[in-house]
């Protein structure tokens, strides 16, 4: 489905970034918390 290539995209997308920006990886955590609570 879609939805499932998505998600995986996103994924794809947040690791390049979180190796590109190792800052990031504390917003984005901060962004799944949000998120999934």
């Amino acid at each position: 489905s879609t939805t499932c290539l998505k998600q995986l995209a996103y994924s794809i997308l947040e690791l390049l970034l979180v190796s590109v920006f190792p800052e990031l990886n504390d917003v984005i955590l901060d962004i799944h918390k949000k998120a999934f609570h």
